[in-house]
């Protein structure tokens, strides 16, 4: 008999049978270092296997850990601070100057747990980072337990961080090497957007990754303004001048593409481009709508982020799937269309297939890691009557359902409690940053 590390015993877990995710019944998941080694009846891990830890989760449906493709993390201590802006008043009057005032290491590690732990809460095991001091953001996803891709913030401008191109990239390539045998942390290139970053400054970046091979991430296609200045400055827009520069020859996560014409889908689909959706964001700056039924139909692959908390100002991908689901719908003017289980695959494999990850997470499947999250079935008020769990999930959305997870193996959060983060001592600091940033 096999000694293991835990087994889940749920009433049920969705598993992806072909491409379609669906509710399964009567198995338990064995779980040993971190990866699912098995799916089988109680009885039969009986036969099998011995545990200490046997956790009954009899009014609970296992669903996969949700996968946030972009986001700021430590921005989450930003939230509310500048709203109903248009994106770039917003930047370049409210945010940028406030970020250049207190953002440092210890500004950027107390909001990476503050976001964290939000994330715990609503059932994010993996996020993305796109922010300064990533190497201090490392940290926090370190001492809080979370699966975290941290791709290093490139512009064209000195900031807190780095005084120029060299120096970004130098230090993204110092972290990769640190990095690179982590079963948490992976690193990627962050260049900011085209309209922040120079063709040299994106050619230094694509020979620096001729030999380390690291994702990118990307503000693309953000707003009208932004394609009609490419157009203007470049005599093209900014996906052809990526293209033509050679960027889209690594594996590249475009964040946000609400502009998009028939020849930049078949170029992202061509590409193997992987568009990240970013709907609250997008919206509450009025930027526009990313594309998503088209995409699909083309084979695009999508994942869903929540961007930072300044300008969503939420990090709950429950919600997020919600709202990508409604915007799609009355965008088209198709009920059809950004149906649950697609959503609910943009918010878990589509994402892990973004960052690169979907060997090892996105879904409840025996040789990946076991990134888990508990949503409770019974007990809620709106969350009954239940008949589809995939359309509750998503259309009765309630941070409540979510009850206990599990990253790499190891428990986060039980019945609605952070195992590894304290609660007041993340209040006790976020209140003494909202004080210093209230009186900038």
């Amino acid at each position: 008999m096999k000694k293991v590390d835990l087994i889940l015993d749920p009433k049920g877990f969705i598993q992806n049978v072909g491409t379609r995710p669906t509710l399964v019944h009567g198995k338990v998941i064995v779980v040993s270092k971190g990866e699912i080694v098995d799916l089988c009846t109680l009885n039969e891990s009986r036969e099998k296997y011995q545990s200490e830890n046997i956790v009954s989760l009899k009014d609970h449906i296992l669903i996969p850990g949700l996968v946030n493709a972009h986001n700021h993390l430590s921005m989450s201590l930003m939230r509310g601070i500048a709203d109903d802006l248009p994106l770039m008043e917003w930047l370049q009057n409210h945010i940028w100057p406030t970020e250049t005032k207190f953002v440092g290491p210890d500004f950027v590690k107390d909001g990476a747990m503050l976001a964290i732990a939000e994330m715990f809460l609503t059932g994010t095991t993996t996020s993305s980072d796109m922010y300064f001091f990533p190497g201090d953001v490392s940290e926090a996803f370190l001492k809080a337990g979370m699966r975290g891709q941290l791709v290093t913030p490139i512009l064209d401008f000195p900031t807190n961080y780095a005084q120029n191109i060299d120096e970004y990239v130098k230090k993204a390539v110092v972290l990769a090497e640190k990095y690179s045998d982590s079963s948490l942390i992976d690193i990627g290139f962050g260049p900011h957007a085209p309209y922040t970053v120079s063709d040299e400054s994106f050619k230094k970046i694509i020979k620096a990754n001729e030999k380390l091979n690291l994702p990118i991430q990307i503000h693309l296609h953000e707003t009208k303004g932004e394609c009609d200045e490419s157009q203007k400055n470049f005599g093209m827009r900014p996906m052809e001048r990526l293209n033509k520069l050679g960027l889209f020859d690594f594996d590249v996560q475009c964040v946000h593409m609400t502009q998009m014409i028939e020849e930049e889908i078949e170029l992202a689909h061509s590409k193997n481009l992987s568009i990240i959706h970013c709907p609250e964001s997008n919206m509450k700056l009025a930027s526009g709508i990313c594309p998503v039924p088209k995409l699909l139909s083309k084979g695009v692959n999508v994942a869903l982020g929540t961007d930072g908390a300044a300008s969503n100002n939420d990090l709950s991908l429950l919600g997020e799937m919600k709202t990508a689901a409604l915007l799609g719908k009355v965008n088209e003017l198709d009920p059809t269309v950004c149906n649950s289980e697609e959503i609910f695959l943009m918010a878990t494999l589509g994402g892990a297939k973004a960052l690169g990850l979907e060997d090892s997470i996105g879904e409840i499947k025996v040789g990946k890691r076991a990134d888990i999250v508990a949503i409770r079935e019974d007990g809620l008020i709106d969350s009954f009557p239940n008949y589809n769990f995939l359309s509750n999930l998503i259309y009765s959305q309630s941070s409540q359902k979510v009850d206990s997870v599990w990253v790499d193996g190891k428990r986060v959060l039980e019945e609605g409690s952070l195992i590894t983060l304290q609660k007041s001592e993340l209040l006790t600091k976020t209140r003494a940053w909202q004080e210093k940033l209230s009186q900038k």
